[in-house]
């Protein structure tokens, strides 16, 4: 029977109480709307709800097994899911309130466990109705999650809340009475992969290696875009879930997809259903070099769809052990994705970076400095990518489990493979680490669109060779520039302007046959151009998160000085301060006959006379080549009586 809600009348001392309460709470986003449960407003005390406990099993035992698996390069198990089907509206413990409003509660035991996740089978909330998940200590709280959040299959997974006992909370309005379902089926209960509140020296936040590097340590810093796609997976397989990690890719329509990459041994083994309940953490990383001292708020999403694969789940033979997924909710805004550029060449990098969740810890970044080389996983030849870490300046980062699925960065930042497993960690620093290649997976031979990325990265056969990154909140700048004139006499100076778009920070000129060569001015001036030729400018510009280049071939024209003109016995031709190759000069008469001429040099490659004899005086066309200029140019000749 729903009882009458008693409201607390001293609504004063209530908003205050509120107020701190807000302050306090650690409050993580899982595409929800925020905000606070009805219960926070009410009184009513944690022991007067209905709780419910799953069968637990013998930890020690799984422990042994991972020990095992961790060995043989599979998912890093953090979690067991624990069968616990428990309708919340049927069997949590309802109040009402004034309004009409209604609160039904329950509460989720699981002794030990160092978080907990939630799994529901049938999950569907109307408009206008909340659901919430938080720790009975008021430390963590998830919500409020809405209608927003239904999926067509019905399914719904929550984050961890890291507690062994949590709250489950449905709000609704009295327009909502009876349509809402909320149906819990399975309880994942953490052993390993996540910290604790009294920090008993768990995995997890803060329990990698300790030659890790975090993310925004020194060597993070020309990666912030890339970072930004790199996201830990909690990858659910029927009675246990793991950590991983994968990466938003970029496609050739730049439509920001919420296609993500990570390796196939992740997946393989999760069903359709399973897949609808991976959850996807954004963001999860320390805000600075040092380890925080508190667990970093996280962005999460929930649900995927499998879309390709090739290799995997622990067998000798992984092919290019890839799993493409498409995420069932496209990516908000406000988690600042960032979807990373891809290269199918198969051509090795001279350096680069992984970035990845270690042990399922906050975001690091590992570095190479010597090339990759091709390798191969089992008997399938060429379809990896070797890779040795080295020294930074704040560690060695490595890779562990956990970090499987993580992308490999070659020196454009582009991803270029994601990692299958290998020999390194903190006591093996040299060991050498093996990554798919990008290109392999592309499209291998006899493969078709389950088993091969283009069908999906290219859906319209633009067939680019590598494609740069993209997000929502990237302004692209966009290289362009004007000069004051293209056609000059050689020692003439130009004025160039900067007309590039996306509010650029940097310019880098290149003028070919110019002096100087280079400038980093934005609107570079008095640009002597000293040598006869056809000539290039290009320009390179960049912003905080993009660069472009502009390369316009063959922009410059200089012509040589030619004097006198008229003249009597002989034209002065200087080409400049720089020797010319393949210098020849012409002279044709008006009807365009060619005429003898003598050429004279003045100064071996720069300076030549052209004498024109035996003609009468008139206009004559002199035609003047080297290696890269064809001038023709009327002179009038008037012969000396």
């Amino acid at each position: 029977m729903i009882s009458p809600l008693r409201i607390s009348i001293a609504c004063r001392f209530f908003f205050v109480a509120l107020l701190f309460f807000l302050l306090c709470i650690r409050v993580s986003a899982q595409l929800s709307i925020g905000g606070v449960p009805f219960s926070f407003r009410i009184s009513g005390d944690y022991n007067e709800l209905k709780v419910f406990r799953p069968e637990i099993p013998d930890f020690s035992r799984l422990l042994e097994e991972d020990v095992e698996n961790d060995r043989n390069g599979l998912p890093y198990h953090y979690a067991a899911n624990l069968p616990l089907p428990v309708d919340l509206l049927k069997e949590g413990s309802w109040t009402s309130l004034v309004d009409g409003s209604k609160v039904c509660r329950l509460m989720v035991v699981s002794p030990g466990a160092l978080a907990l996740a939630c799994y529901f089978d049938a999950f569907y909330l109307p408009e206008g109705a909340s659901f919430f998940i938080y720790d009975q200590s008021n430390e963590s709280l998830y919500g409020a999650f809405t209608s927003l959040n239904n999926q067509p299959d019905s399914l719904f997974a929550t984050a961890l809340v890291l507690s062994d006992r949590i709250v489950l909370e449905y709000n609704e309005t009295a327009a909502c009475n009876g349509k809402a379902v909320i149906r819990l089926s399975e309880i994942s209960h953490a052993y390993r992969g996540v910290s604790f509140l009294d920090h008993r020296g768990t995995k997890g936040f803060g329990g990698s290696g300790p030659c890790e590097v975090n993310v925004n340590c020194p060597e993070g810093q020309n990666w912030q875009n890339q970072k930004r796609g790199v996201v830990r997976i909690s990858v659910k397989t029927g009675s246990w879930s793991a950590w991983c990690t994968g990466s938003l890719l970029n496609n050739s329509r730049q439509d920001f997809k919420p296609w993500l990459l990570t390796a196939d041994h992740c997946g393989a083994a999760s069903t359709a259903q399973d897949l609808s309940q991976w959850v996807f953490y954004f963001n999860y990383e320390s805000a600075d070099c040092p380890d925080p001292s508190t667990e970093p708020v996280h962005k999460t999403l929930t649900g995927a769809v499998k879309k390709a694969s090739s290799g995997g789940n622990g067998s000798a033979i992984r092919e290019s052990d890839f799993y493409l997924v498409l995420l069932n909710n496209m990516v908000p805004d406000q988690y600042n994705p960032f979807f990373n550029g891809w290269s199918r060449q198969n051509t090795a990098s001279q350096s680069g970076t992984c970035i990845h969740h270690p042990e399922g810890d906050i975001k690091k970044i590992s570095t190479y400095v010597t090339p990759t080389l091709s390798s191969s996983w089992g008997s399938t030849p060429h379809s990896h990518w070797a890779v040795k870490w080295a020294a930074t300046q704040s560690g060695h980062g490595v890779t562990e489990p956990g970090s499987s699925g993580s992308p490999l960065f070659n020196q454009q930042g582009l991803v270029m493979g994601q990692l299958s497993g290998g020999e390194a960690s903190c006591t093996n620093l040299n060991g050498t680490d093996l990554y798919g290649k990008f290109s392999y997976s592309w499209a291998p031979a006899q493969s078709d669109s389950t088993t091969s990325l283009h069908h999906w990265l290219d859906p319209d056969q633009s067939n680019p060779i590598s494609l740069p990154g993209n997000g929502p909140n990237i302004t692209f700048v966009i290289a362009d520039f004007s000069v004051d004139r293209d056609t000059v006499t050689v020692g003439s100076s130009l004025s160039f302007t900067d007309l590039s778009s996306g509010n650029p920070l940097s310019w880098a000129w290149n003028f070919s046959g110019g002096s100087p060569a280079f400038s980093s001015a934005q609107h570079p001036a008095s640009v002597q151009y000293n040598k006869t030729g056809v000539f290039d400018v290009s320009l390179a510009v960049a912003n905080s998160n993009t660069t472009d280049t502009l390369l316009r071939q063959r922009l410059i024209t200089v012509i040589p000085n030619i004097y006198p003109n008229p003249h009597h016995d002989r034209i002065i031709i200087d080409l400049g301060d720089y020797p010319v190759e393949d210098f020849t000069a012409e002279v044709h008469d008006i009807l365009g006959r060619r005429v003898k001429i003598l050429v004279q040099e003045i100064n071996p490659g720069t300076v030549y006379g052209v004498f024109i004899q035996n003609e009468t005086s008139g206009m004559y066309h002199l035609r003047i080549k080297t290696s890269g200029l064809d001038l023709s140019k009327k002179v009038m000749f008037i012969k000396t009586p």
